[in-house]
C-alpha cells in the first residue's frame, strides 16, 4: 500500500473527530472513557453556573459552521521520537468535518456524510470510500457527530461516559461500547477549562499508540461556508 492511502486509512481512525481525531479504516479507529455516572459530578463556576455534562455538551453544539486549530502530537511505540502536526479542523453540522494539516505539509481529510474524502496536495492524490455503516468506524464517526450536533443520547450509544470536575477544568472520559479489539481504542479523554470548551483530546489505543490534540477557537468569519466549499471541491478535484 502507498504511502498516501496508509495516511488516508491512519487518519480515519482517531482523526476528528471533529479529532477529530487519528482515525485508519480497520480495526484501529477512534475518536474523542469509563462509566455514566447516575449523578453526574459539578462544581460551582464563579458566575453561579454549574459544569455538567450536559452544560460541556451544550458549548460544543454549534449549528453554525466551525474552526478550530489544533496542534497534534503522536506517540507511536514503532518512532523514537513523537510525529507532531497542524492545522486546523472545520466542522459543518449535521455531517460535515474537514481536517486541514498545514504542517508538516499540507494534507486534507474530510467526512461528508458517508463519504471519506483525502487529499496529498504534494503529491497531486486523492482516495475516496464510502463509509461502511456495519463497521466499527462508522459507529466512531457517528459518535463524532454526535459531539458536534451536542447530541448527548447519540454519544452514550457508543460511549460509557465519565465526567469529573478537576481544578480549574472538567474532564470527559469516553470507552467503546464495543470489543476494544474491534475498535483499537482504549479510551478518549477530552479536557476543558471550567465553563469552556475542550482545548485538549487525547485518544489512547490499545496497541500502545497515543495522539493528543491541543485546541484553539479560531477566528469567527462569515467565510467560513465558502472555505468549507472549497476544501471540498479541492477534496474532489473540482478547483
Amino acid at each position: 500500500m502507498d504511502r498516501s492511502k496508509k495516511t488516508f486509512f491512519h487518519d480515519f481512525r482517531g482523526i476528528f473527530y471533529p479529532n477529530a481525531y487519528r482515525t485508519r479504516i480497520g480495526r484501529k479507529v477512534g475518536i474523542v472513557g469509563l462509566i455514566v455516572l447516575l449523578q453526574i459530578p459539578r462544581i460551582l463556576l464563579a458566575d453561579g453556573t454549574v459544569d455538567t455534562l450536559v452544560s460541556v455538551m451544550a458549548r460544543m453544539h454549534s449549528t453554525q459552521p466551525v474552526k478550530i486549530h489544533y496542534r497534534e502530537t503522536r506517540r507511536l511505540e514503532l518512532l523514537a521520537k513523537p510525529w507532531q502536526g497542524s492545522g486546523f479542523f472545520y466542522a459543518r453540522p449535521p455531517a460535515v468535518m474537514i481536517k486541514e494539516q498545514w504542517y508538516p505539509q499540507r494534507e486534507i481529510m474530510a467526512l461528508n456524510g458517508s463519504q471519506m474524502l483525502y487529499y496529498d496536495p504534494f503529491n497531486d492524490v486523492r482516495h475516496a470510500a464510502q463509509l461502511d455503516t456495519e463497521s466499527a468506524l462508522s459507529v466512531h464517526v457517528l459518535a463524532f457527530q454526535a459531539l458536534l450536533n451536542g447530541d448527548l443520547s447519540r454519544l452514550k450509544d457508543s460511549y460509557r461516559i465519565a465526567f469529573q470536575n478537576q481544578t480549574g477544568h472538567w474532564l470527559i472520559t469516553l470507552l467503546p461500547r464495543q470489543d476494544a479489539e474491534l475498535t483499537g481504542i482504549n479510551k478518549i479523554s477530552i479536557k476543558g477549562p471550567s465553563g469552556q470548551p475542550a482545548d485538549r483530546m487525547e485518544i489512547d489505543l490499545l496497541d500502545g499508540d497515543r495522539t493528543v490534540y491541543e485546541l484553539q477557537a479560531a477566528e469567527k468569519t462569515r467565510l467560513l461556508d465558502q472555505k468549507i466549499d472549497h476544501l471540498l471541491a479541492e477534496l474532489q478535484g473540482n478547483v
